[in-house]
């Protein structure tokens, strides 16, 4: 079959309501910052690019949201299906050399994507004999990183092909678009009757959510009141060009997780550590800053509040703030201020705030969205996520997924997006920035290694006394 001749699963499918967060995200975009989520897959083995086209776009098309776009003439705004859409517009094929590939994913990365039209695109980057770069982006809109990785990687080729939904028929005749809002009132008038139902059966329950909802009001607005603004370093106006960087060779994550079992942390931690020594190793050498002991650099952490049933194509997350130590100097005494810190963050309610205020900047008008949103976002210097992939490798269409990278969108004039995800047992960063803001994050990617593989030098001392004390207990039990 052509790539032409691809068909949508949703071709009756009716329009669907949008949920407020992801109408947040929706109105989140900025002329020279895009709210867009970008993720790289290197293919190894690709004998037919045309074959891989038409996989990519066969597979997607499984998933209705792809073939639908934004429905503004209803208020909340609506997914409804693209007219005149055509798969193959979606989907583009630029060749470059492996030199050339990091400008022009970037290039491709600092481009907004229409709203009359799907909120997708792919690119193919043949860099090689057999070897292809699929850039993919998505709006944000549409789902958050861990959606859009879990539905990236369950399109590899031992999964097997769900059967296509059933759509409903959609309505017609003058009276069509009055019935579809009377079925939406409807069905809100359903949604109050159980919540009031629910409650009249447990008032306690009632009362628990009332006083939850409370606390994370109050987190919220602590959150807003919480000083400190961007070092100057990082506060430059956004220029609206992007430079990007991602990893090939990360220490394993055994190695990772072995050195942080070793020196009493997490995998994350260690991470992070790492980090923060990049950040300060950046500010001294490229933007030849003097660090003082007590600077620190705060970030903004996507925590994923998604359970087992939401919907892969969702944003259920919140976020959390951490400030860095970035002016500790001793590797040790800057992994115990990050622990303490991580540990307070995943005690605290903030994320759950973040989610709420976000739901409920989704009901406002768009300005006063974006300022809300930017207040957040104006204490923060970079989003740093980390995402957990597959343990074991994988292959698409016939090639082999040799390497995964993502990158988070910035809201609020953030120009630095660092990603984790771990894969086949590695660990891979990716780095996206603003070059007004970092213009190297290569420098950055490169300072990060030699911080992550002088903690991990420093671990192996503490690894092999772990193991030398439970060697004689294996002799002993054996024998």
């Amino acid at each position: 079959m052509p790539v032409d001749e691809i068909n949508p699963v949703s071709e009756l499918w009716p329009s669907e309501a949008m949920p407020s967060v992801d109408r947040a995200w929706l109105e989140m975009d900025m002329d020279k910052s895009p709210m867009v989520i970008s993720a790289v897959l290197d293919l190894e083995g690709v004998s037919d690019l045309e074959v891989l086209q038409r996989e990519i776009l066969a597979r997607l098309m499984r998933h209705p949201r792809f073939a639908q776009q934004i429905d503004d003439s209803r208020r909340p705004s609506a997914w409804r299906r693209a007219r005149d859409f055509e798969p193959a517009q979606h989907i583009g094929i630029r060749h470059v050399t492996e030199h050339e590939l990091p400008a022009a994913v970037a290039d491709e990365m600092r481009r907004g994507l229409d709203r009359e039209r799907p909120l997708w695109h792919v690119t193919l980057f043949p860099v090689g004999e057999h070897r292809v770069t699929v850039l993919f982006r998505a709006h944000h809109a549409m789902g958050d990183g861990v959606g859009f990785i879990q539905l990236l990687l369950g399109l590899h080729d031992d999964v097997e092909a769900p059967p296509p939904p059933l759509p409903a028929l959609p309505r017609r005749g003058p009276l069509a678009p009055l019935i579809e809002r009377l079925q939406d009132v409807d069905a809100s008038l359903l949604r109050l009757r159980g919540f009031l139902a629910r409650s009249g059966e447990d008032p306690l329950g009632l009362l628990s959510q009332t006083v939850s909802l409370g606390r994370d009001a109050a987190t919220l607005l602590a959150l807003l009141a919480r000083g400190g603004e961007r070092p100057h370093q990082f506060s430059a106006p956004l220029s609206g060009h992007r430079a990007v960087a991602w990893s090939h060779e990360l220490p394993t994550t055994a190695a990772i997780k072995r050195a942080a079992h070793a020196l009493g942390c997490t995998h994350n931690d260690l991470m992070l550590t790492a980090l923060a020594g990049a950040f300060a190793h950046y500010l001294h050498a490229e933007c030849r800053e003097d660090i003082a002991p007590e600077q620190e650099l705060r970030i903004a952490i996507p925590i994923n509040l998604r359970k087992c049933s939401d919907a892969m194509l969702s944003n259920r997350f919140g976020l959390g703030l951490l400030d860095l130590p970035v002016g500790i100097s001793n590797p040790h005494k800057r992994l115990a201020v990050v622990v303490e810190r991580t540990r307070r963050l995943k005690n605290s309610r903030e994320a759950h705030a973040v989610f709420i205020g976000l739901a409920v900047a989704g009901e406002l008008p768009g300005r006063i969205e974006r300022n809300l949103v930017g207040l957040i976002a104006r204490k923060a210097c970079a989003v740093v996520s980390n995402l957990p992939g597959p343990e074991q490798s994988l292959h698409f269409a016939g090639a082999r997924i040799a390497n995964i990278v993502f990158w988070p969108p910035q809201s609020g004039g953030i120009g630095i997006g660092v990603s984790l995800l771990s894969y086949a047992g590695r660990s891979t960063l990716g780095i996206s920035s603003d070059v007004a803001v970092l213009r190297s994050p290569r420098a950055l990617l490169d300072a990060f290694v030699e911080e992550l593989e002088a903690l991990l030098h420093d671990a192996a001392p503490a690894t092999r006394t772990n193991r030398t004390t439970t060697r004689p207990r294996a002799r002993r039990a054996k024998a």
